[in-house]
């Protein structure tokens, strides 16, 4: 597939979700699973890690198509590579399972490094963190 009907069934996937079709939703499960998958499973993962990190991902990208503020300067498939493997990544250092775990170099994977996702994926981290926050002091004012 050229990079013009790439972006062209992008910006269909695109429209379909902010309609509200959940058949545009399986379809991007389906589309790009194959690659997070991959990725997860050369970085020492498991096939449950991959659909975890996979699963987040996706969610990230749909909350962002979903509010109208994603601002994509690359193909679906790039910018959910980009998350996914931040996500993976952050996750291999949270476990210390990074020491003696030989990644695939940044090299082998350089047009998809800089899609400006990091900045989606990190106010998805803050927002975790702000209702983290909010449910542990709702619990602890219990109940009215």
């Amino acid at each position: 597939m050229d990079s013009t009907t790439a972006l062209a069934a992008d910006a269909q996937l695109i429209r379909a979700i902010q309609s509200g079709d959940e058949r545009a939703l399986s379809q991007l499960y389906r589309l790009h699973w194959p690659m997070v998958s991959h990725f997860v499973l050369q970085n020492s993962g498991s096939e449950d890690d991959a659909r975890d990190v996979y699963q987040e991902g996706v969610m990230v990208f749909y909350e962002k198509v979903r509010e109208g503020s994603l601002e994509l300067s690359c193909q679906i498939k790039t910018y959910l590579y980009a998350v996914c493997r931040r996500l993976w990544l952050k996750r291999l250092t949270t476990k210390s399972r990074l020491h003696g775990v030989r990644l695939l170099d940044d090299d082998d994977y350089g047009p998809y490094l800089n899609t400006g996702a990091e900045d989606d994926l990190h106010e998805a981290e803050e927002r975790d963190r702000r209702f983290a926050t909010m449910s542990e002091a709702l619990t602890h004012l219990g109940e009215p």
